[in-house]
């Protein structure tokens, strides 16, 4: 209560205090703002102004917008310059002028400029050479004349008034996408005589606003590989799609301007795309360079950064694996080739009756032309072979050559059974290859490997090749017996058709060569195929994405359109002489199958038996879908004679021993005969009639032409 009686009693001084303070801080806030500068100094933004030209003054101690209101500007001699009251000075004629700013609110304060005023002329316009805009955006030109001072109104002309329209004043509007060329021109004349004018492209463009990759991440798997992630850019009409590239970490992966990724060491960087049109969009993602795991023995094919890493040194247990190009006649000296790989010719692991290297030598005169080049003196490859003195049985053309010769052929290039041996050709499923690698394997070398992909995926990653000639180290190593593992003989092949019902012979030919309508051998006059085979599909279609080898998956649906149980049968691969029944063989091979061969004879050697003993050696042309189930059927008598009341059985026999086709009976008139499903015919009454049997497939299809028997009915 006495607080409260003090305050009342003191309000009315304290009120009056307060109001003091006040007025003081307001007369301080006034005195501050109306400060007088001691001293000012004036600009201008030209001291050269032209007649009709202009110059602008500025005084930092003092702000422009009010200048007037601050300063007294006055000019010498107006007949040369004026000066407005907010500082603008215009050129009247040519001359010398003084141009003084005094404060009003301190005459004593003062500054002078001296201002020449000349007849100018224009020189040049400057301005922006290019813009890249996006549509509804606005920009000034910004123009300016040279030289400084000159008095030279512009006029503006746009090439494409829909994609960027200009004002009187120089200020562009993009409209839309698209390009427009806008020319600025002077008023006045330059000191030839002649109007000057500028030059602006516009590009008016949607601006990228998202970059997507289509991966995640990106893995590669060898060293000096390269891939590339694809990026898709939004919107797809976006003017400028140019991205700049940049890798986190260029000792493990580089990028290229295309944003190719070049890998250079085993780790990880990121990989990072950025637009250049202003938008500043971006998008990254993870590399993994990573080392290709290793492969077993029996593994065939092996991918191009598998073989990359064993020549990097990244697989140990490959140190000394022998590399080489192993394709026909290829001109490897001249021809970019896998660094440290020789070459080996196909026709070195088999007779060849041909001349390729010259007019000698004589087509189909059972010589075996290599041998024979060498003997000669040619000494292709500095090779010896001459078991047969040069003369080769002609069933054994084209086949693999004798013990000898392939002792010889391993010693040449230093090979023996535990050596590692990587052959690659033009592509994963080159027969060509497939017939060295097949040699090797069959004599006994226990680890042989095939490039999937070939030279073709090599290139196709990137991967280093060279034109260096690489010459094989010869061995002193005695090869051992050549095994002949994998391989049948004809008359293996023969016995098996005629008594093995699981036995199945697999041709890798075309469909024309499989029907007989083409042998597509220059060399073998006859087309057809040995009685009894069944069709695997081409050498081209176990080729996926152009030169890699296709996936077992993918050989077994091949195989079971062939009616073909891949866990049961023993399956025997041939061609026409031996070499694209290898790709098949290996896909099995190094996928645990054991029950498999090539039948090394082929259609070559199976014709010519057939020419001297067709019974022995019977030919087929027939379909495929015929072929699956079945390739011949005949009844087991042409006729049958039969008691009314009696039963005889007249069944059809079908060939080969693993054929699985349906048989219907049937009996022309049954009022005479009737017949069961296993042939079994009863007499019924007495008279002649016909006994017909159709095959049929799984799927209740009918497969090949009925056939007939007689039937007569005795009392």
């Amino acid at each position: 209560m006495k607080m409260k009686r003090i305050l009342k009693k003191s309000s009315p001084l304290i009120m009056f205090m307060l109001a003091c303070t006040l007025l003081f801080s307001a007369n301080s806030i006034v005195n501050a703002a109306s400060k007088t500068p001691k001293k000012i100094s004036m600009h201008v933004s030209s001291k050269i102004v032209d007649i009709k030209g202009e110059s602008k003054i500025t005084i930092k101690t003092l702000s422009t917008q009010g200048l007037d209101k601050t300063v007294s500007l006055k000019s010498s001699n107006n007949k040369i310059a004026t000066v407005s009251s907010n500082g603008i000075i215009h050129g009247k004629k040519s001359g010398k002028v003084k141009i003084t700013g005094t404060l009003k609110k301190n005459k004593k304060i003062s500054d002078t400029v001296t201002i020449i005023v000349k007849d100018l002329k224009p020189s040049r316009i400057s301005t922006y050479k290019t813009l890249t805009l996006k549509a509804g955006e606005k920009k000034d030109l910004n123009v300016k004349i040279s030289p400084s001072g000159v008095y030279c109104p512009v006029s503006y002309k746009t090439t494409n008034n829909s994609v960027a329209k200009i004002s009187a004043k120089g200020i562009i509007t993009a409209s839309k996408d698209g390009k427009a060329t806008i020319t600025i021109t002077s008023k006045q004349r330059n000191k030839s005589g002649k109007y000057i004018s500028a030059k602006c492209n516009v590009t008016v463009s949607t601006r990228i606003n998202k970059i997507t990759f289509e991966k995640e991440s990106l893995i590669l798997k060898a060293k000096d590989s390269s891939g590339n992630n694809k990026v898709t850019i939004s919107p797809r009409n976006a003017g400028n799609k140019s991205l700049k590239y940049t890798s986190s970490n260029e000792a493990v992966a580089t990028v290229s301007a295309k944003g190719i990724v070049t890998a250079r060491d085993y780790g990880s960087a990121t990989i990072t795309a950025i637009t250049i049109d202003g938008s500043n969009i971006q998008a990254s993602y993870n590399v993994t360079v990573e080392k290709p795991d290793a492969v077993s023995t029996r593994q065939v094919f092996v991918t191009p950064e598998w073989l990359k890493s064993v020549i990097d040194g990244d697989q140990p247990e490959y140190k000394n694996a022998l590399i080489a190009d192993a394709s026909w006649l290829t001109d490897y000296c001249s021809k970019a080739h896998i660094p440290t790989a020789i070459h080996i010719n196909s026709d070195e692991v088999e007779y060849v009756d041909w001349t390729p290297w010259g007019k000698d030598n004589v087509v189909g005169n059972n010589i075996d032309d290599l041998w024979d080049y060498n003997r000669n003196g040619n000494n292709y490859g500095k090779i010896t072979y001459g078991d047969n003195d040069g003369e080769v049985p002609i069933e054994q053309i084209y086949n693999l050559r004798s013990d000898n010769e392939l002792k010889t052929f391993f010693k040449r290039y230093g090979i023996t059974k535990d050596t590692k041996v990587i052959l690659y050709g033009k592509n994963g499923n080159s027969s060509d290859t497939g017939r060295v690698a097949f040699a090797m394997l069959s004599a006994g070398v226990k680890d042989v490997k095939i490039l999937d992909g070939g030279i073709t995926g090599w290139e196709k990653l990137n991967l280093p090749t060279t034109t260096e000639t690489v010459s094989p180290t010869p061995g002193n190593n005695d090869f051992g017996n050549i095994e002949h593992k994998y391989i049948l003989s004809i008359d293996q092949v023969n016995e098996k058709l005629k008594n093995d019902p699981n036995f199945k012979l697999v041709s890798i030919r075309s469909r024309d060569e499989f029907e007989g309508v083409k042998s597509n051998y220059a060399y073998i006059e006859t087309a057809g195929e040995p009685l009894g085979a069944v069709w695997g599909k081409n050498i081209n279609d176990y080729a996926q994405d152009s030169s890699f080898v296709i996936p077992l998956s993918q050989m077994k649906e091949y195989l079971s359109e062939a009616n073909i149980d891949y866990a049961k049968n023993e399956l025997s691969f041939y061609c026409g002489t031996g070499w694209r029944a290898t790709i098949p063989f290996f896909l099995a091979y190094q996928n645990g199958k054991d029950n498999i061969s090539v039948y090394d004879g082929g259609w070559y050697q199976w014709e010519l038996r057939w020419k001297d003993n067709p019974k022995e050696y019977p030919r087929q042309k027939i379909t495929p879908e015929q072929a699956a189930y079945y390739s011949k059927m005949m009844f087991a008598k042409k006729s049958v004679s039969v008691s009314i009341g009696s039963t005889v059985n007249n069944s059809v026999n079908l060939y080969p021993a693993s054929a699985s086709a349906s048989i219907k009976y049937e009996v022309e008139d049954p009022a005479i005969a009737s017949v069961d499903s296993n042939g079994n015919i009863t007499g019924k009454s007495e008279g002649s009639t016909t006994l017909t049997a159709t095959a049929f497939n799984s799927k209740g299809e009918q497969i090949g032409k009925r056939i007939t028997s007689g039937i007569v009915v005795e009392k």
